[in-house]
């Protein structure tokens, strides 16, 4: 009697233990965001649109020598060298496509490409003097930006609530920057000769985000938008332009660093497709 009531004790233990562990995971599953219709995804393709704040620092360092003519035996000029630096602010908007995987309940990871469209950015500008025949004369540098493009590397957070997350953005910005001379020689006949060279500097991209959910009640796919927001920074980083003409004078050749870094607030929406 007593081996069966132990028996029967016991087995009543595991049926409620076993019911227990159902309940449990029954309730853990109704929990995870995986199977939680009403709430973002973050996960699959996804797709960014947005309006950013640049906050750009830029410089420039030249040196750079005048010739009378094409020759190497004709007279030569030195040009002071001399440097300048800008900081301006710029809008642009952001276009990014990525594609992102759960490896954690609350942990995702993201791969995405990026565009920041922007207008040409005037940058530094400065002038720096040499002297000509016993005239004086100025050497005009010009520095500008265009539209940037790169890639990011997004690991996130989901938060306990399931509809937001943070998330870091690591990768690589390439933005073409172009410097423009021009050259003044009133004794000359062409008073004035403008050349340019563009290189695109390449810079670490840091930033942190967030999104959240928007409420559009029962708006199809909604559940799958989110607005987010961004701080990103770009170091400064410089590249090395040489440039010259031989073909038309005033003859000259010309060595300059050229600067750049960026702070970076964006605002927008994004989409789980």
């Amino acid at each position: 009697m007593r081996k069966f009531l132990n028996t029967l004790s016991l087995s009543t233990l595991v049926l409620l233990s076993m019911s227990s562990a159902v309940q449990a995971a029954t309730h853990y599953n109704s929990e995870m965001p995986f199977s939680e219709s009403n709430n973002p995804k973050f996960s699959g393709f996804y797709g960014n649109l947005g309006v950013g704040y640049n906050m750009l620092s830029s410089g420039v360092d030249y040196s750079g020598v005048i010739r009378a003519s094409s020759s190497t035996e004709g007279p030569v000029y030195v040009v002071t060298p001399a440097s300048g630096s800008k900081s301006n602010g710029a809008v642009s908007g952001l276009l990014k496509l990525g594609y992102a995987f759960r490896i954690q309940p609350q942990i995702y990871v993201g791969f995405a490409g990026f565009y920041n469209v922007q207008g040409t950015q005037s940058l530094t500008s400065f002038s720096t003097p040499y002297t000509v025949s016993g005239s004086s004369a100025m050497v005009n540098v010009q520095e500008t930006a265009a539209s940037s493009y790169g890639f990011l590397f997004q690991p996130g957070y989901i938060l306990s609530n399931n509809k937001s997350a943070i998330y870091l953005n690591l990768g690589m910005e390439f933005i073409p920057v172009t410097v423009k001379t021009s050259v003044s020689v009133p004794t000359l006949v062409n008073d004035i000769s403008e050349i340019s060279t563009t290189k695109s500097v390449s810079s670490i991209k840091l930033g942190v985000g967030y999104q959240q959910q928007l409420n559009l009640g029962k708006f199809k796919g909604s559940n799958n938008l989110t607005w987010f927001a961004e701080a990103n920074y770009l170091p400064s980083t410089s590249v090395n332009i040489t440039q010259g003409n031989t073909d038309l004078a005033p003859f000259r050749s010309e060595e300059m660093k050229a600067k750049l870094g960026n702070t970076q607030l964006v605002v927008g929406i994004n989409y789980y497709f």
